[in-house]
């Protein structure tokens, strides 16, 4: 399926449907899923690159109940935010997080800007956190498009992609325009936890899958050892 052809909105709705009543049922529970301030969101995303959820949680609530603000945050010691986040390695997001602060506190007076453009020129924060920042803070109807869930988008609707998920630019353009109007928050996070319990990258559990009825990917797999076992 390509991004240029007609989406079946019946297809869509049931999509919608599916997945967020799995998610009501299974959604999982974090701190920054309980708040909606633009720099604690910021500082959740940039902590959780390639890091455990695990291990991100307790730094985060230490950092933010330290340095609450990005003018406390801009006048931080860097050695001491080295210390704070070496548990999670990649200690450039230090340097990342006091650069982040200090702009937001001279260019904007210490208020994150709500516009995407914006954001997507603050250090640290591209496509992916901008679009974060403005769907769960101030409810713009955004998607998020990165390896888990681009990996789900293209299995559900056979979406060929080469490129990473977070690179294709396709791929983006797709998500756009199946995202649900005034349920892009937890549509979008529906899609991060069915990632993470359900489609996985490695023998996805197909089963216990809420979209398995309506996935491309399920149906070539079927097809695939149905063709093993006629050959057998």
């Amino acid at each position: 399926m390509s991004a240029r052809k007609k989406i079946d909105q019946k297809i869509i709705a049931q999509y919608h449907q599916s997945l967020l009543d799995w998610f009501y049922c299974n959604k999982r529970q974090f701190p920054w899923r309980e708040t909606s301030d633009p720099f604690h969101i910021i500082i959740a995303e940039i902590l959780l690159r390639m890091t455990g959820v695990s291990h991100t949680v307790p730094i985060y609530e230490y950092l933010i109940s330290k340095y609450p603000t990005p003018k406390e945050m801009a006048s931080a010691s860097l050695t001491d935010l080295e210390s704070i986040i070496q548990p999670l390695g990649l200690h450039n997001r230090a340097k990342i997080l006091i650069k982040l602060s200090r702009v937001i506190q001279e260019e904007y007076g210490g208020v994150v800007p709500s516009n995407i453009q914006q954001l997507q020129k603050l250090p640290g924060v591209g496509q992916y956190i901008a679009n974060a920042v403005i769907c769960f803070c101030f409810g713009v109807d955004k998607p998020l498009v990165d390896g888990g869930i681009g990996r789900v988008i293209r299995r559900v609707f056979g979406l060929r992609g080469t490129k990473s998920a977070y690179l294709d630019r396709k791929l983006w353009a797709f998500a756009e325009k199946i995202i649900p109007l005034e349920k892009a928050g937890e549509y979008n996070l529906a899609l991060i936890d069915l990632d993470a319990f359900v489609c996985k990258p490695r023998n996805p559990i197909c089963s216990s899958c809420p979209l398995a009825n309506l996935c491309a990917f399920r149906f070539k797999e079927q097809k695939k050892r149905r063709s093993q076992n006629l050959d057998n």
